[in-house]
């Protein structure tokens, strides 16, 4: 199999929370395009409304798995750091099941993201301790998301482990399936994310925030949805 097409894609600023606008800081995103023949396998699978629970989640599985060779080509130094893997819930939580194969000493930190009608901005969750202080101190923080729509969430997120982390050398490896242009250009420039690798980009994000081609909701296809009670 060929390694992966990288392409790095600088974009405008769109949507910046703690961090400083004006700031030259523009994290690399790497792509791996959809010639590399697993993705493209994979991907409108994916996409697929139809697509079952066991087939979705060996899909976002797989898909990474490709992300995270992307990363350590990319980024050497990830194949020999212990990480905490955060994965946002409930999404993220097979490509924590992934990950957790894949680096060394891996520890795992669970964050929800939500946000209510009318609301904003996003509200965060930790459901346990947070990443800071580090686990061991010379870890490294790899954040998984499955879909970066505006990107709202994991700046939301990198804004409290900025706060959390005070002057401590600080950086964070961003792993993702599927992200909006609009979501890149507002996580790359963040001054917490070091690098962004992604499976695939959307064409564009709608009225609504969705990701377009919108793959319905990936919580969802991963593990049913809920039961609404009267």
């Amino acid at each position: 199999m060929p390694p992966p097409a990288f392409h790095t894609s600088p974009e405008p600023d769109h949507n910046l929370t703690l961090a400083d606008q004006s700031s030259d800081h523009h994290a690399p995103v790497i792509t791996l395009s959809l010639s590399n023949p697993t993705i493209q396998a994979l991907f409108p699978t994916f996409l697929a409304s139809s697509t079952d629970e066991a087939s979705m989640h060996t899909v976002v599985q797989s898909m990474t798995t490709e992300i995270i060779k992307a990363a350590k080509q990319h980024n050497p130094t990830l194949s020999h750091v212990p990480v905490t893997l955060v994965p946002i819930l409930r999404g993220a939580l097979p490509m924590y099941v992934a990950a957790s194969q894949q680096f060394y000493a891996p520890s795992c930190v669970l964050v929800r993201g939500s946000r209510a009608k009318g609301e904003a901005s996003a509200r965060i969750e930790w459901l346990g301790r947070r990443p800071f202080p580090l686990l061991p101190e010379n870890g490294h923080i790899v954040l998984l998301d499955t879909v970066i729509a505006t990107g709202g969430t994991i700046l939301k997120i990198c804004d409290e482990l900025m706060a959390l982390s005070g002057s401590q050398l600080k950086y964070i490896t961003i792993l993702s399936c599927y992200v909006s242009p609009l979501g890149l250009a507002a996580v790359a420039k963040h001054p917490l994310v070091r690098e962004i690798i992604v499976a695939v980009t959307a064409e564009r994000v709608d009225e609504n925030g969705y990701v377009v081609p919108y793959p319905g909701d990936v919580g969802d296809k991963l593990f049913g949805k809920a039961e609404l009670h009267t």
